[in-house]
């Protein structure tokens, strides 16, 4: 199965508890006031993306690739930065 690839997307007021994000690489989005408490970016990787005003409280970030992200006002408790991918 081939994973999915987003780039220049937008997303805004998203709850993306009800609807998971797609596992795949995100590239140049930007997710704007969307709620991803308890969810689960396992296997995701993010490129160069804005993450404005979100909760991403308690998500799984087991190998997960943050690259050149930006979190501005974000919800960000308890999150395992440990388990994400190394650069």
């Amino acid at each position: 199965m081939s994973r999915a690839y987003i780039e220049g997307k937008n997303h805004d007021r998203i709850d993306f508890t009800k609807t998971p994000l797609s596992i795949g690489d995100y590239e140049d989005c930007r997710f704007t006031n969307c709620n991803f408490a308890g969810g689960d970016f396992s296997g995701i990787h993010f490129t160069d993306c804005e993450f404005i005003d979100c909760d991403l409280s308690l998500i799984k970030l087991v190998g997960t690739g943050f690259h050149d992200i930006a979190f501005k006002n974000c919800k960000m408790l308890g999150l395992l930065f440990g388990t994400c991918q190394e650069f």
